[in-house]
């Protein structure tokens, strides 16, 4: 295996070991399950001014009294000889299972100190109207529970009073519309203070992933204006259901809202969001048609199934409602699988990003996993297990785009000062040529007058004019001195570059020893010469010019032979380089440098080598590229591009 296999398997082990963590560290420390303090006994909860002071907030979980089938009040409560039990909050009874919705009554007891204090009852979304009593006081009203009047109303709701010594907690609940029955999330009960605190923290964590998830949805849409489009819908989309699973508890609340269609859009979003990941996920590693089909029906079916069950939960009876509930597990896992099965593949391909996504996707499968084995958790502060494994999959896929959009921003930048450079190159080609046309017209200017000079030079030379011929021959080969133009290869293309560069050689002071006898039907494409003869020069003639003292000197060699083109260049340089993950930095903007990203491009296109190397005050660059085994011709030469 390579290097980056073996780091993108430990990277998924490292997630699944970190998520399994979170996991069981979340489990214990926010969790309404397992947070500390005394719990109810039989329908009874004591409570001491020690224990309150100790543990000014716990959740009400355990032994409260049930009467299943009845909506009752504190004043029909009194005469009521109904069946009675005892349940705890979280727990499913064997009444449950055989019907899917009802109503019920639950009341507590508090024993609280003598002495008159305020206290806060914070009451999470029952499911789906409720009526709440504080001693023989009717406190709050959610919906209407009775069937012939039922009306749905989710809300999170905090309720403070005054009391001492015996306080009863009463609730009537009913559901005929939901997919829960009854009060379905532990009570929040202590002092105001400590339950406005714990409210608060969760509404600020909830209201920072709110703008999290806008900011990425706007991100996402900036990127679909200015890359892909279809990569940017499909991350705003996702970044749009990260928003509805961040931020419902905000929504319950801020307001009061009915069943239908919040809810079901809520319970969609997750399952929309895992269909959406794999879309965006096939996209990346260029997977389309029947893959990514396969692939994206099953998770189509979980958005289908989420839909029908929340849409239609008023129809349907318990063992429909299990059904789906069991159908929504398999499509949530089998999601989980495929994205981490995609990114298994793309990491033996070699693609890039592979490693980071794959360890997403496991540890969204760590945290689905999570979910089923450790039921009983209700986040204090934070989100599901699932939420979790979510949310992180969603960030790494923004952070994937994010490093695709900066990649693509470098290559668009390399791309035109490659095309500058190429635009540049045709001129200096052209030039090279006006020059070598106009030389090779005054060659045959001067081959026509040249019978002229010879038989004035024999006419001197008759009379014995010695000293006249010599000064005429003085002129004449001054006047050849002033036309002849240097030539250090026999490439029109990379002539034309090295005669450039050697003028601005001159200009910078620097000694320009250059040998590069390339033949003129060199099998490679000559605009890519150029560019790879460019940007050499032109970083090294970059780098003379900032020089500050000492000799400056240029040292260019090269050949084409045994079917390869190799190049050393090197030049001198004064002042520190900078380095990052083996790549030197450029001294104009302090990233990359683009003009030696474009030669490595090049060289590892042909499946060359590219080195540099800083010392000693001496920038060396190595070029080595294999040539094709026949000269290409035009046309082949910019289809290569």
């Amino acid at each position: 295996m390579t290097r980056t296999r073996w780091a993108g398997i430990l990277a998924g082990g490292l997630a699944i070991c970190l998520a399994a963590l979170l996991c069981l560290a979340l489990y214990q420390v926010d969790n309404k399950y397992t947070w500390p303090g005394t719990q109810p006994m039989n329908g009874l909860l004591t409570l001491s001014r020690e224990e309150l002071e100790e543990q000014p907030l716990r959740y009400l979980v355990q032994d409260w009294e049930y009467w299943p089938g009845v909506l009752l009040t504190p004043e029909t409560l009194q005469g009521h000889e109904g069946y009675r039990t005892y349940r705890s909050i979280g727990e499913t009874s064997r009444l449950e299972r055989r019907q899917a919705h009802g109503c019920g009554t639950y009341r507590l007891t508090l024993v609280l100190p003598e002495e008159s204090a305020s206290y806060a009852l914070e009451l999470p979304e029952v499911y789906s109207a409720c009526r709440l009593y504080v001693g023989d006081r009717l406190v709050l009203e959610l919906g209407d529970p009775e069937q012939e009047n039922y009306s749905s109303a989710l809300a999170s709701r905090v309720v403070t009073f005054t009391a001492s010594g015996t306080t009863e907690l009463l609730l009537a609940v009913a559901d005929y519309s939901a997919v829960y029955s009854g009060m379905t999330y532990p009570p929040a009960f202590g002092t105001v203070e400590a339950v406005l605190q714990a409210r608060e923290g969760r509404l600020l964590l909830h209201g920072a992933m709110v703008l999290l998830s806008l900011l990425g949805l706007a991100l996402a849409l900036s990127f679909g204006l200015r890359q892909s489009r279809r990569r940017g819908l499909l991350c705003a989309l996702i970044c749009l259901c990260c928003l509805a699973l961040t931020g419902y508890p905000l929504l319950h609340s801020l307001t009061t809202v009915s069943y239908q269609p919040w809810y079901t859009l809520e319970l969609a979003s997750f399952y929309l969001l895992l269909l959406l990941a794999v879309l965006l996920q096939c996209d990346l590693y260029g997977l389309w048609g029947l893959p990514a089909a396969l692939f994206a029906f099953p998770c189509a079916l979980g958005v289908l199934a989420a839909l029908l069950r929340a849409g239609g939960a008023a129809h349907w009876n318990m063992q429909a409602c299990l059904f789906f509930s069991g159908l929504a597990a398999f499509l949530k896992g089998y999601a989980a699988l495929c994205l981490a099965g995609l990114s298994a593949w793309a990491l033996w391909r070699g693609k890039r990003y592979s490693a980071a996504l794959l360890a997403a996707s496991l540890a969204l499968g760590t945290c689905l996993v999570a979910d089923r084995l450790l039921p009983l958790y209700e986040p204090v502060l934070g989100g599901w297990f699932s939420e979790l494994g979510a949310l992180c999959l969603s960030i790494t896929l923004a952070w994937v785009l994010w490093c695709s959009a900066v990649d693509a921003y470098r290559f668009r930048q390399t791309y035109e000062r490659e095309h500058r450079q190429l635009l540049a190159h045709l001129e200096l080609q052209r030039e090279h040529y006006l020059q070598l046309s106009h030389q090779i017209e005054q060659t045959r200017k001067w081959a026509h007058d040249l019978r002229h000079h010879m038989r004035l030079l024999r006419g001197m030379a008759q009379q014995d004019q010695r000293d006249a011929v010599l000064h005429y021959l003085d002129d004449y080969e001054s006047h050849l001195d002033e036309q002849e133009i240097t030539t250090f290869s026999d490439h029109p293309a990379a002539d034309a570059i090295l005669c450039h560069y050697a003028a601005a050689a001159r200009e910078a002071g620097a000694v320009y020893d250059v040998r590069l006898p390339l033949s003129a039907d060199l099998a490679f494409p000559a605009d890519e010469l150029g560019v790879l003869l460019g940007n050499l020069l032109e970083n090294a003639l970059d780098a003379l010019s900032s020089q500050n003292g000492g000799e400056r000197r240029l040292y260019l060699r090269g050949d084409a032979v045994d079917g390869r083109l190799r190049l050393l260049l090197e030049n001198t340089y004064s002042g520190p380089l900078r380095e990052r993950d083996g790549h030197f930095l450029s001294t104009k903007h302090g990233g990359t440098a683009l003009g030696l990203r474009s030669v490595t491009s090049i060289a590892t296109k042909y499946g060359g080598l590219a080195d540099f190397t800083a010392q000693g005050g001496v920038f060396r660059s190595k070029i080595m590229i294999p040539l094709p085994a026949a000269p290409l011709r035009q046309d082949e030469a910019f289809a290569t591009k």
